[in-house]
């Protein structure tokens, strides 16, 4: 008995098309790239950039991401469909592991009793800023004891004869 249940991936396709597109053709091209694919989860684009350096002699180039799902087995097939365009200038497909949509953050008023609950829990405490006073008070402390220190080092060395 063969295995016969399909194993699904989630895929990122990623890639640059040709900049002699105007957008309103990048997004036609975009489309047709979709239907090819299947179940989409996600596009990005058509967004028109400047490359870092030429590619395939071209400086400028839509970029466009797709993430979809589909079988494993497809995915050699779609990938060489795909290289074979003369649209495309590169492209990089990636497998990814399900993204979980995390529940939205809203923003909820507090009641005045739960207001109050909240000021009274602590925080992390920080500690009191020092003033100029207390920083320069330190600071006259650590030259006293420096000098003592220096005055008793002085001390143990013998002193040189004035001549």
């Amino acid at each position: 008995m063969a295995n016969t249940a399909k194993t699904t991936q989630y895929y990122e396709l990623s890639f640059l098309a040709s900049p002699d597109f105007n957008e309103e053709q990048a997004t036609d091209f975009l489309q047709k790239i979709a239907k090819k694919i299947g179940k989409i989860e996600k596009t990005e684009g058509p967004k028109k950039i400047e490359l870092a350096y030429p590619v395939k002699k071209k400086n400028e180039a839509f970029l466009m991401t797709l993430e979809f799902e589909t079988d494993k087995e497809k995915v050699p097939t779609l990938k060489a469909d795909i290289e074979k365009m003369p649209e495309i200038i590169r492209l990089l497909l990636i497998s990814k592991k399900p993204v979980k949509e995390a529940p939205a953050r809203t923003k909820e008023k507090l009641k005045p009793d739960e207001a109050e609950t909240t000021k009274e829990t602590p925080t992390a405490v920080r500690p009191a800023k020092k003033t100029k006073a207390q920083s320069k008070a330190k600071l006259d402390e650590l030259e006293q004891d420096l000098e003592k220190i220096l005055c008793i080092s002085n001390e143990d060395e013998p002193k040189a004869k004035s001549e």
